[in-house]
Parts: structure tokens; C-alpha cells; sequence
């Protein structure tokens, strides 16, 4: 009777334990849950003052996790071959605040290098205001220095 109440307990607390650590490593979203902004969103249009902008090629990719963006830019689809920058952000009161000022010390700085054709500066508080945001659905507009309006209309994939 005792053997099989030692033999119970133990495991019973090797199911407790294989419960708490699957717990532990099933995190999808590191540091927690950032909303519906995780994830990966395509930049289906970019306009300036209402006007297509002619240089965006329809290929770049943003993807959230954190508090960090990684843009993704595929070069030659057929390839597999892309270019990746990242920012950090910040997302309340209606607006995403991108933090471009970050650099790699005069290492790979280019990697911190917002892509030109996005129109942003390289400053540490860039507000894109929200303008929609339904979850599979965003607008973004930034208002430039000489008071242009550009907006990114991005998709969820």
C-alpha cells in the first residue's frame, strides 16, 4: 500500500511537471502579447498627398514582434533573396512610434537604415498616426517636414 501511494505521488508529479514546463516553452510571442499587430503585414500601398508613389515596388514586408519591426524588402522573388532593416516601436494612443535611431556602432550600420522609398527620417520618434487598424487591415500616415501626407496601407498575411 505504501510502495504504490510513493509510486502515485511520483507520477503525478511527473505530470505536473511535463504540464508546467509545456506551459513554459509554448510562448509564441516573446515578452508577451502585443495585440493584434503581430505578425507579419504587407505594405499594399503607399501613397504621398493622395498620388501612388512611383518608386515603391510592392515588395516590402513589416513584421512585428515585441517591441521591435523588421522590414523586409524581397530583392528577386524567384531568388529567395531579400533585404531586412530594423526599428523598434510603440504602440498607444493612437499612434505607432518608430524609434530609426538606432545604428550597430559603425558595424552593419546599414541594417538600421530605413528604407528610402518609406519616406521616414532616421529619428528617434517617427509618430505614424493609425488610422484604421482592424486586425487584418492597417493605416498608417506621416506627415513629412515640408507637410506632405504619406500613407501605408498595410494587409496582414
Amino acid at each position: 500500500m505504501m510502495c504504490s501511494n510513493i509510486i502515485i505521488r511520483r507520477i503525478l508529479g511527473f505530470f505536473m511537471a511535463v504540464a508546467l514546463l509545456s506551459g513554459a516553452c509554448g510562448c509564441t510571442r516573446n515578452n508577451g502579447d502585443i495585440g493584434s499587430i503581430f505578425g507579419i503585414w504587407r505594405l499594399a500601398g503607399l501613397e504621398v498627398d493622395g498620388v501612388e508613389a512611383d518608386d515603391y515596388e510592392y515588395n516590402c514586408f513589416w513584421s512585428f514582434q515585441n517591441n521591435i519591426i523588421s522590414f523586409v524588402m524581397l530583392d528577386a522573388p524567384e531568388d529567395h533573396t531579400a533585404l531586412r532593416r530594423w526599428c523598434t516601436f510603440d504602440k498607444e494612443e493612437g499612434y505607432l512610434t518608430l524609434d530609426l535611431s538606432h545604428h550597430g556602432n559603425g558595424i552593419n550600420d546599414y541594417l538600421y537604415s530605413v528604407p528610402a522609398f518609406l519616406r521616414l527620417p532616421q529619428e528617434e520618434a517617427v509618430p505614424l498616426k493609425i488610422v484604421t487598424d482592424t486586425g487584418s487591415k492597417m493605416v498608417l500616415t506621416y506627415t513629412g517636414a515640408e507637410g506632405e501626407v504619406i500613407t501605408y496601407t498595410l494587409i496582414k498575411q
